[in-house]
């Protein structure tokens, strides 16, 4: 069906929907497809929670880790780094503690500075900051299987 804007409705074309807040989304063979997601190369967590941190130093990382990833160009693209952030992470000293995924990598006292350097070093670079590392995740033996 032609509708009086020139544009294909329904039919085996793209069909036409008025979405929320007047916004346009458009549909192949009338089924709406969600675009696939990409893959993210690392996953960062910080913990902000009051215990291992009592002054909430967590929180201001949080939000500085969102302009270093900005800044150093890992929010796209497929070296694009997820953060994000817990209230615990169970080590409940030595905080601000945040980790690196996948590679297991628990750092401890992290201040601005370090931080940088995680991302810069870390994420961006692939090494490892060395002397602020306190804890590593091991394969370790796999878990057994259910038959």
């Amino acid at each position: 069906m032609l509708g009086g804007d020139g544009r294909i409705y329904g039919g085996h074309k793209h069909q036409f929907i008025e979405g929320w807040f007047g916004l346009n989304y458009y549909t192949w063979n009338m089924a709406l497809l969600p675009r696939p997601m990409e893959t993210y190369s690392r996953h960062i967590v910080v913990c902000t929670g009051g215990y291992c941190s009592p002054d909430r130093r967590g929180r201001a990382l949080y939000s500085l880790l969102a302009t270093l990833l900005q800044r150093e160009g890992l929010l796209f693209g497929p070296n694009r780094v997820k953060r994000g952030e817990t209230p615990c992470l169970g080590v409940c000293e030595r905080g601000p503690i945040v980790v690196v995924y996948p590679e297991g990598v628990w750092y401890g006292a992290v201040t601005p500075e370090l931080l940088e350097r995680i991302v810069v070093e870390h994420l961006k670079g692939g090494h490892e900051v060395e002397e602020a590392v306190f804890h590593r995740i091991s394969a370790g033996p796999s878990l057994p299987t259910v038959d």
